[in-house]
């Protein structure tokens, strides 16, 4: 790289070597200790902690070593269960009248 001045003869500096370090998102995060499989009762207390998931990325550097939870599931899986951003699941709605025994 070399600097040039806006003067009249217009003068430059030297040659100089600069080093750029290009950061990039390498890797996905993922689930440690998974699957995850949680028993719980049909009388279990609404906003109640059920579960924990627990997730890493191995990127450095922010926002790439930065991760969000989000629900998805079957049926009526997202309006029983739910999870808070730190990955503990709970009960959203009273499980008492739930119509399936098992929900993905």
């Amino acid at each position: 790289m070399i600097a040039y001045d806006l003067g009249s003869p217009q003068l430059n500096s030297t040659e100089f070597t600069v080093v750029m370090n290009v950061i990039r998102n390498l890797y996905a995060p993922e689930f440690i200790n998974s699957p995850y499989n949680i028993r719980v009762g049909r009388d279990s207390v609404i906003n109640g902690n059920i579960g924990q998931v627990f997730v890493r990325d191995r990127d450095t550097t922010a926002p790439y070593n930065q991760w969000t939870l989000t629900t998805t599931g079957d049926g009526g899986a997202t309006s029983y269960f739910s999870i808070r951003p730190n990955g503990a699941i709970y009960v959203r709605s009273s499980l008492i009248s739930a119509p399936d025994s098992t929900y993905l």
